[in-house]
């Protein structure tokens, strides 16, 4: 794992099959773990990756490689959209919020993330390459919130993957995607 000032970085290759007509995969998550297990998952059934945990990196990776799926998590962990050190510390203000001003940074964190869809969308060549939105949200409930950010299921988004989900669930919507549009 590369480790960049603008985020996490993970650069991976499938050592059974290394050649540049395997689809690029790449994944904007903001937990390393995540990353890595997305890493993982791809590379055994013969994807390459990119991975970053930095909008800023996904969006120059987007316009300098030939990516063929963008993937990215719709939340971010509630340290980062609290600005905490851990978890733990996130949960616990939570419990002692009375003013409600954590769903309300919730809420915008969950905007910022649909705007940056949004801005990928606006742009005429990142808008071809298909965007798989994976999400704790139910789809039915992140379809109502998507509606009100902008954003529109199957005009702008390839696919959406529930958490928890499978490794084979994983490649098997990103598979589908990639035969859907053309790029399996």
């Amino acid at each position: 794992m590369n480790q960049s000032s603008e985020g996490t970085k993970l650069h991976a290759e499938s050592s059974k099959n290394s050649s540049r007509d395997r689809p690029l995969i790449l994944f904007l998550e903001s937990e390393a773990c995540l990353l890595q297990a997305y890493q993982s998952m791809l590379k055994e059934a013969g994807y390459r990756f990119l991975g970053t945990s930095s909008e800023q990196e996904a969006l120059r990776l987007l316009r300098t490689q030939r990516i063929d799926l963008f993937g990215l998590n719709l939340t971010r962990p509630l340290s980062e959209v609290l600005g905490t050190n851990n978890e733990q510390e996130a949960l616990r203000l939570l419990g002692t919020d009375p003013a409600g001003s954590v769903p309300d940074q919730l809420a915008a964190s969950w905007l910022g993330r649909c705007q940056f869809i949004r801005q990928i969308k606006a742009d005429k060549t990142l808008s071809e390459i298909p965007l798989l939105v994976i999400s704790g949200f139910k789809k039915v409930m992140a379809m109502d919130m998507f509606q009100e950010a902008g954003v529109v299921l199957y005009r702008d988004l390839a696919g959406y993957l529930e958490k928890p989900f499978s490794p084979v669930d994983l490649v098997t919507t990103i598979e589908a995607i990639l035969v859907r549009r053309g790029r399996l």
